[in-house]
């Protein structure tokens, strides 16, 4: 039996405790206007049997425990922060023909939520499902700012291109033995091979926006994958290769196509700012794709045989060879590129051209690359500004890092490296220099964020820096950047 909750007034507020929801509080000529419903702080209310309310249902009380079906027609389920859900394994639906409807979970655990909305619903918080998520109309909007969290047993159904849930969705499972694992219907499955660990995959899909939801060559704007990127982290690793699959919607295609033999998995260890091919070229056309890896901490995502690999520089050093200057600088791979354009400056503003460089085109192969600016003094500048202009065939191009040298002290050597690069555990930063005075060693991950930042006192010769932190690095690319009065060096480094 169906019973209607409404109230004719500004709203429904519910104080005490015990209150149950399986009663008839109100006629069902009663709810012809749309209402809230709250459980106010302090308050509780149990969900025991089928309910309907015309309207909101606002919590900031206790909810639960929850065995039965609550119905909210035309309104928003607003559950606070402050509030709580009791255990149970009830659902509460949302459902509205005409407009837009928004589900707030706070930090507590629903455990199951049903959205029949052709408008769409959209997250207003972090939210918690404990067994399902059911889409019979409208997508589920996360955003960027927040993300679904599917408990270990968890899944979501009914998704198609017309429904289903756009943004971050991410689910964390305990694996074992052999056969594949779904994660929570999300596109992904795993195959353990008889290993045991821990996995935790996030769904990112259907934002349209690069490096969010899709893989881009920054360089190349046509080179993307689809709209769908799976990012997977594990505090374990495997000895053997564990299998992957992964699927998605042709609403994630963005537009490329996967007829015949074209489709290629991507992984990128550095959060997406380069890519690199993983497992062979396959058949994309039923949009499913098996790849077997030992990386556990990467992204993943399709895309055709043309997608990018962009130039990936390593470093660009500058160091002083008597009245000259030595550049130097190294990629780890390269994709379509056409030349490096030296250029130099000697207040950081003004750029000329100092060398054009033609480029490796496209190679996974390390190059280095170095260049003689002879007679630093006819800048008359106390420091001198480099950086690479480089250019792609289609003539997209990127700046890299500023680096400097200082003419006033002309036989002075002032050199950044660092070992071993890549690197597994340790990692050492080693500056040559003739010079006293403090080192500021920084170090940034791809995405630009500090994560370490040292000062320590500088005097002539060869200063090595154990870098005690590299240990506990997400695997990835990372820039170390070191400074020493007028001078500045960079070294891009990985951590495999």
């Amino acid at each position: 039996m169906n019973h209607f909750l409404a109230n004719c007034g500004l709203g429904h507020r519910l104080a005490g405790a015990g209150l149950a929801l399986g009663l008839l509080l109100a006629s069902a000529t009663a709810h012809a206007q749309a209402t809230t419903l709250y459980n106010a702080a302090g308050a509780s209310l149990d969900l025991a049997g089928d309910v309907y309310h015309l309207g909101t249902f606002e919590n900031t009380g206790s909810f639960g425990p929850i065995t039965g079906r609550l119905t909210l027609e035309s309104g928003d389920l607003l559950l606070g922060s402050t509030g709580t859900i009791g255990p149970g394994t009830g659902t509460v639906l949302l459902t509205d023909a005409t407009a837009a409807r928004t589900v707030t979970l706070g930090s507590a655990t629903l455990p199951n939520l049903e959205l029949n909305v052709p408008l769409g619903t959209t997250l207003g918080s972090d939210a918690h499902l404990g067994s399902s998520l059911t889409l019979g109309s409208g997508h589920l909007l996360t955003t960027a700012g927040h993300r679904l969290y599917l408990g270990p047993a968890a899944t979501i159904s009914g998704e198609t291109n017309a429904h289903y849930v756009k943004g971050m969705v991410q689910q964390t499972k305990a694996l074992s033995g052999t056969g594949a694992v779904d994660f929570g219907n999300m596109g992904f499955t795993v195959d353990p091979a008889g290993q045991s660990f821990s996995l935790t995959v996030e769904r990112r899909a259907g934002l349209s926006q690069a490096g969010v939801t899709y893989g881009q060559n920054p360089n190349q704007a046509p080179y993307k994958g689809i709209d769908r990127i799976w990012a997977a982290s594990s505090t374990g690793s495997v000895a053997s290769p564990v299998t992957l699959t992964m699927s998605w919607l042709s609403d994630n295609d963005n537009g490329l196509t996967f007829a015949g033999t074209n489709a290629q998995v991507w992984r990128s260890d550095d959060n997406g700012a380069t890519w690199g091919k993983e497992g062979a070229v396959a058949d994309g056309s039923s949009r499913t794709l098996t790849v077997a890896t030992t990386r556990l901490n990467a992204l993943y995502t399709v895309s055709t045989t043309a997608a990018p690999l962009p130039v990936t520089l390593l470093s660009l050093t500058a160091t002083k060879t008597g009245e000259d200057g030595l550049l130097t600088w190294k990629t780890a791979s390269e994709y379509n590129s056409d030349y490096f354009e030296l250029q130099a400056s000697p207040d950081g503003q003004a750029w000329q051209a100092l060398r054009k460089q033609p480029a490796a085109g496209t190679t996974t192969t390390a190059h280095t690359y170095t260049y003689l600016d002879k007679n630093l003094a006819r800048y008359a500048a106390p420091v001198i500004y480099y950086r690479l202009r480089q250019v792609d065939l289609g003539g997209s191009f990127t700046f890299s890092p500023v680096v400097t040298l200082s003419p006033a002290a002309l036989a002075v050597s002032w050199k950044v490296s660092a070992y071993p690069n890549p690197f597994a555990r340790d990692l050492t930063a080693q500056l040559i220099t003739d010079e006293a005075g403090p080192v500021q060693v920084t170090l940034l991950d791809a995405s630009g964020r500090l994560v370490l930042r040292r000062t320590l006192a500088g005097k002539p010769g060869t200063l090595l820096i154990a870098l005690d932190e590299a240990p506990a690095l997400a695997t990835g690319t990372y820039l170390l950047l070191v400074r020493q009065n007028a001078h500045a060096g960079s070294v891009r480094v990985v951590h495999e």
